[in-house]
């Protein structure tokens, strides 16, 4: 089977906390704390769909996409895998990351989803469990970044280190103030926390650049939408909004990416052992 046999491409970005499918222009995602048996209904859905398919695999988060693997082989799903690292080794001609180690595949398809919005230098900041800021030169290249805790990581690490403050889970962030119960003040110090973070990133990142014009800054994951506002109006530069900005990239690698190239790295799922 050759990759121009295919009847439907989904893309697969399984992060920490959720796994997002974009197939035919939809985009679903399935928190996996929700359900613990969340892939089948994901499973339910590849299988409905016209085989063969083509499933464009990015993962920081590898016992997940092993287990939605082993549910679409349950299934009897015909499809071929194709696993985006190994598209994107550090001297790819899509966006080289040459000097950069490490560095996890959702950062990349990020910074090259910025590109079709934007001409470099770009800073992407990725709001997941981790808070990823990530540089894109003026010539294209990706030169790192910096990693950091989330409100949620940070709200669950002061739980679980100290033995009088609460756990808050899924809380709704307000922007900081003076907090009067020890709830407030929790919520207010972690916003704090994490926007001073990235505004002092992109701040310092930008002044290292220095390139003529400041870089444009795209904000994505489930937890940017608080800060947005806040980084609009500090932020003398284009900034946008892209919730699912790592799908982007796998679409448009795969746009840009020829058959033959794409033939050389997939593998029938049937072939797998999970």
């Amino acid at each position: 089977m050759s990759s121009n046999e295919f009847s439907t491409r989904v893309f697969c970005d399984f992060g920490n906390s959720r796994v997002k499918i974009r197939y035919r222009h939809q985009t679903v995602t399935y928190p996996y704390e929700q359900d613990p048996a969340w892939e089948l209904p994901v499973a339910t859905i590849l299988a409905s769909l016209p085989s063969p398919l083509l499933l464009c695999i990015a993962t920081v988060a590898p016992q997940r996409s092993q287990q939605l693997l082993r549910a679409l082989q349950h299934h009897s799903v015909e499809c071929l895998l194709c696993w985006l690292p190994e598209l994107l080794p550090p001297t790819n001609p899509f966006l080289p990351y040459e000097g950069v180690h490490g560095i996890g595949i959702d950062r990349i398809l990020g910074l090259i989803a910025a590109q079709r919005l934007f001409e470099p230098p770009i800073i992407t900041v990725d709001c997941g469990t981790a808070i990823t800021v990530n540089v894109l030169s003026t010539d294209g290249k990706c030169i790192g970044g910096a990693i950091f805790a989330s409100v949620p990581l940070q709200l669950w690490a002061l739980s679980a280190g100290t033995a009088a403050l609460p756990a808050l889970a899924s809380p709704d962030i307000p922007p900081p103030s003076i907090g009067k119960t020890t709830e407030e003040a929790l919520l207010s110090g972690t916003f704090a926390s994490v926007l001073g973070g990235i505004w002092e990133l992109i701040d310092l990142f930008s002044h290292m650049l220095k390139s003529p014009r400041p870089p444009a800054i795209v904000i994505t994951g489930g937890g940017g939408l608080p800060f947005i506002s806040i980084l609009r109006r500090r932020w003398r530069g284009k900034l946008a909004y892209r919730p699912y900005l790592v799908l982007e990239g796998i679409e448009g690698l795969m746009e840009r990416i020829s058959d033959e190239q794409l033939q050389a790295h997939v593998q029938p799922l049937h072939a797998m052992s999970l």
